[in-house]
């Protein structure tokens, strides 16, 4: 459903359908791999992502209505 960078361009956040949030490394000398990820980290579809301007925080929006 929708893709994040982080402020620094090292990790990729990806949300879906499911309720999965996928964090990926995406720096560009090694193959971008999956470096974590949060299973049902909502009940309902993520719409959205959002780091905030350090890159320590994601926030997730939901059809549920909760972040």
């Amino acid at each position: 459903m929708g893709v994040e960078w982080s402020p620094d361009g090292r990790i990729l956040a990806s949300c879906s359908l499911d309720g999965t949030i996928c964090f990926w490394n995406s720096d560009p000398t090694s193959s971008q791999t999956l470096i974590g990820k949060i299973e049902r980290a909502h009940s309902g579809f993520i719409n959205g992502l959002a780091w905030d301007p350090l890159g320590n925080f994601l926030s997730s929006q939901s059809d549920e209505g909760n972040c």
